[in-house]
């Protein structure tokens, strides 16, 4: 399903926990002074394996792949410092936006 930056600002407003595990954890890469390259996807799945050992149930769990490209560069925009820490591939989120059908932010239980 292709989604668009419109998806994506919304799927973050009615999930800014989402974004503060993504921002938290590649913070915590970088910190840890090891890697200096990263991929977003590799971060997507700590999240999930972070829930999972927590007992988190729900949202974080049901999170599609479409939505790493979108937080990866999110992460370049809020540390412009770190631009350099993803590779930014092309992606559906470089496109301009176009109205999308309002459609489950999430992929279907």
């Amino acid at each position: 399903m292709s989604r668009s930056n419109a998806d994506a600002e919304r799927m973050h407003a009615a999930n800014p926990h989402i974004w503060e595990a993504f921002e938290r954890i590649a913070l915590q890469i970088i910190n840890s002074q090891m890697i200096r390259h990263w991929g977003a996807r590799a971060v997507w799945e700590i999240m999930r394996y972070d829930a999972v050992v927590r007992g988190i149930k729900g949202d974080v769990l049901k999170l599609t792949n479409d939505w790493h490209p979108w937080y990866a560069r999110k992460f370049v925009e809020a540390y412009p410092q770190h631009a350099n820490f993803f590779t930014l591939r092309q992606s559906q989120f470089d496109a301009p936006d176009e109205p999308s059908p309002q459609s489950d932010l999430f992929e279907p239980s």
